[in-house]
């Protein structure tokens, strides 16, 4: 087995809480599995929590996990959620793990979610892991959604996770509750960027399964950094050098053919006015006229749209008169004058464009916003 054994024993007491496992190999004998131990003994309180886990050897004595302990013990609160683990030693006395922790605390709101987590060492007290952190504290939106993080230090004070290269994150979720942006902070509440990827926020937009259709990531400096394009099956990443952009595929090679240059300079200036309307709809709905319209995510080539400068990022609002705020609302106007031009109305840069459509399909994909 690729985790080291080939099977495993369990033992049960009367309320069919799981006592003990062991771990055997093709032989049906003991055998250390890749954590280091061949199994672990377990207890629990009366309402079945499981407040203590043993490691033990191949001769079922104690023994060391990889992790650096023999076992942990737990506390819960009167939800049965876990609010601590002490790590311990051979001796059964409080020890360090390898990250720099004896063992961690947590806090919960009303509703269940963790806001709080603090690590401490074999004194019970605070203590920075080897991440450079003594914990976190997060907040919830009123749907559970997890909308800020940060890393705190000994005092409580916000720090850098020098992993992850921030000390904040902060998401933002659309009405269906995926993330469509987030954003990374240092201990001062400056913007950052994330270590060896340059990006300091980022930004998506998604169908109604979830799924990304375009995305788009800025460096501290607000600079557009990388873009996505489900449509074109890739992403790429934007360089500006002086006047000159430069473009560079997922897969190290630079764009150089001036047509595509400029087809992919195109999709990446489209995307940061479709987010920039996105931001206005939450600061200016009034913009809006009241519609959520429908986002363009494609521009088939050769077609009306094309023709027509139709742009990813372009919110369709009227057609011949038709408010559109469902796909299905623009199909029947589409029908009821197939012989007739009509009149197109969109949102760019939270202007209005007015265009004269001809008999047809327009040549352009959808999504419902």
């Amino acid at each position: 087995c690729r985790k080291g054994h080939a099977g495993w024993r369990s033992k049960f007491n009367e309320r069919g809480d799981e006592t003990e496992i062991t771990y055997f190999g093709t032989d049906g004998k003991p055998i250390l599995k890749d954590t280091g131990v061949a199994g672990w003994h377990a207890k629990y309180d009366e309402r079945g929590n499981e407040t203590e886990v043993a490691y033990f050897g191949l001769d079922g004595k104690p023994i060391l996990h990889k992790d650096g302990n023999a076992g942990w013990r737990a506390k819960y609160n009167e939800r049965g959620v876990e609010t601590e683990v002490a790590y311990f030693g051979l001796d059964g006395k409080p020890i360090m793990l390898k990250d720099g922790k004896a063992g961690w605390r947590a806090k919960f709101d009303e509703r269940g979610n963790e806001i709080e987590r603090t690590f401490f060492g074999i004194d019970g007290k605070p203590v920075l892991i080897k991440d450079g952190y003594a914990g976190w504290s997060a907040k919830f939106d009123e749907r559970g959604n997890s909308i800020e993080l940060t890393y705190l230090g000994i005092n409580g004070e916000p720090c850098l996770n020098v992993e992850k290269g921030y000390s904040i994150q902060r998401s933002i979720y659309d009405d269906k509750g995926f993330v469509v942006e987030e954003s990374y902070w240092g201990p001062d509440g400056a913007p950052v960027s994330l270590l060896g990827a340059g990006v300091a926020r980022a930004l998506s937009t998604r169908s109604s399964t979830g799924v990304i259709i375009r995305g788009a990531a800025y460096s501290a400096s607000g600079e557009p950094v990388i873009a996505y394009s489900k449509a074109e099956g890739q992403a790429w990443k934007l360089s500006v050098a002086g006047n000159q952009y430069r473009i560079t595929l997922q897969n190290g090679k630079p764009v150089t053919d001036p047509t595509e240059l400029k087809k992919y300079i195109r999709l990446t200036q489209s995307y940061l006015a479709g987010y920039h309307m996105e931001q206005l709809r939450r600061k200016a709905p009034d913009l809006f006229l009241g519609t959520r319209g429908l986002l363009v995510t494609e521009v088939i080539a050769g077609g009306q749209g094309e023709q027509l400068g139709l742009m990813h990022g372009d919110i369709l609002l009227e057609y011949d008169g038709q408010k559109l705020a469902m796909l299905e609302q623009l199909l029947m106007a589409m029908e009821k004058l197939k012989n007739t031009s009509a009149t197109l109305i969109l949102l760019r840069d939270g202007k209005q464009v007015t265009l004269t459509v001809k008999p047809g399909k327009l040549g352009i994909r959808v999504e419902e916003i």
